[in-house]
């Protein structure tokens, strides 16, 4: 079986790209096909990252694991078998942060930024999304659209019965 993963676009306002796509040269030219012969079936837990620096010498991870389900049909993506947030990139940053999460089901999925007294700063996403891999940018400003002061920050993802938070830390 060949599982399809999803390339997560950086976005950079200062520096120029190009489409990363599996197999490009701008990764070094290697291609990684997964195996599943021998595999006793059922979901898995495969980790993959993919650490490069731009032109800009902007230093990225574009994705640190992946649950992957052979047999996954119906309702579910292949390759999306569970609710995961994942960390946020660049951390620390400034002025822009991006924010990328997966969802194995259709659902409501809440997503907000709070600061260290646990005020709500920022509220990102809240509607429903359609199962897959998402992403949100924040721009470091608050819901009112006023830039908020550097400091550490909290980001916190609700769908269904998941919830899960992490720290970010924005330095202007």
């Amino acid at each position: 079986m060949s599982e399809n993963l999803a390339w997560l676009t950086i976005p950079d306002p200062t520096c120029d790209y190009g489409y990363i796509a599996e197999g490009d040269s701008s990764l070094g030219g290697d291609t990684y096909t997964l195996d599943l012969t021998g595999h006793p079936g059922g979901p898995f837990k495969v980790y993959l990252t993919i650490s490069y620096e731009d032109a800009c010498l902007n230093q990225r991870q574009v994705l640190d694991s992946l649950m992957l389900d052979p047999e996954a049909t119906g309702s579910e993506v292949p390759g999306v078998t569970s609710f995961k947030l994942i960390q946020n990139y660049p951390n620390p940053f400034n002025p822009n942060t991006t924010i990328n999460y997966q969802i194995p089901v259709d659902c409501r999925v809440s997503l907000k930024i709070f600061d260290v007294t646990g005020r709500l700063v920022r509220t990102l996403v809240d509607k429903p999304q359609e199962r897959g891999i998402h992403e949100a940018i924040w721009n470091g400003r608050d819901n009112a659209g006023r830039q908020v002061a550097s400091g550490v920050y909290f980001y916190r993802m609700e769908a269904r019965d998941y919830i899960e938070t992490k720290r970010m830390v924005l330095l202007r």
